[in-house]
């Protein structure tokens, strides 16, 4: 019983973790983009597929090429406010100049930038707690049922 529930804490923090990792890769694959759009100009969706097919973006796996292409909301772990302006920048992807598409880069990865700190902020001071309420949750229970 204290296992099982000192392990719900555990995946519960590691959620949050996740959260923050999927932020930094997101921060990492709009630096990538603004690379690409001010010295090649790669086409939008052969470049996002090309990306997100190596080994730099495992945690980005909810975003397709065809993200970019249709008006779709996206399905990530982040909050639903964060999806859909993750949604929003995709979809606007390509589909201006580039000094206006850089200019979206850069203000989607300082937005990205907000969350992963929200985020961050938010598992340091609650990872103890979830893996320590775990832990004395099952404990009580254990001694409740005895």
């Amino acid at each position: 019983m204290v296992t099982a529930t000192t392990v719900i804490g555990i995946l519960l923090s590691a959620s949050s973790k996740n959260r923050v990792l999927i932020c930094r890769e997101l921060v990492s694959f709009c630096d990538m983009l603004s690379v690409d759009i001010s010295f090649r100009n790669t086409p939008v969706t052969e470049y996002v597929s090309s990306l997100l097919d190596g080994d730099g973006f495992s945690r980005l796996d909810f975003i397709t090429a065809e993200n970019i292409k249709v008006k779709s909301v996206v399905r990530s772990p982040l909050s639903a406010e964060e999806n859909s302006e993750l949604s929003a920048f995709l979809y606007s992807l390509g589909k201006s100049d580039s000094k206006s598409q850089l200019k979206l880069i850069n203000a989607f990865r300082e937005y990205i930038r907000g969350c992963e700190t929200n985020y961050a902020e938010k598992y340091s001071k609650d990872s103890r707690l979830l893996i320590s309420f775990g832990f004395f949750g099952g404990l009580i229970l254990s001694l409740v049922l005895i």
